[in-house]
């Protein structure tokens, strides 16, 4: 069977990682970003440094790439 690629061109993508997020291992966001990527997203990737639990500077991201974006 020939599946076809996934695509999922200009579709806004934010990750926002925790630089001591002790939940995940280091560069698991930029691995994520990087494949979203490649099937055509939007990707915004950003580094805070901050644990794993959502904080003012992920807020901050958070509104700042929702505002950018239209939303």
């Amino acid at each position: 069977m020939n599946v076809p690629e996934l695509r999922i061109d200009g579709f806004p993508v934010l990750i926002v990682d925790g630089e001591h997020d002790e939940r995940r291992s280091p560069g698991d966001g930029l691995a994520l970003a990087d494949q979203l990527g490649r099937l055509g997203a939007d990707v915004t990737h950003r580094v805070l440094p901050a644990g794993h639990l959502v904080s003012d500077a992920d807020r901050a991201v958070i509104r700042e790439w929702l505002r950018c974006n239209g939303f």
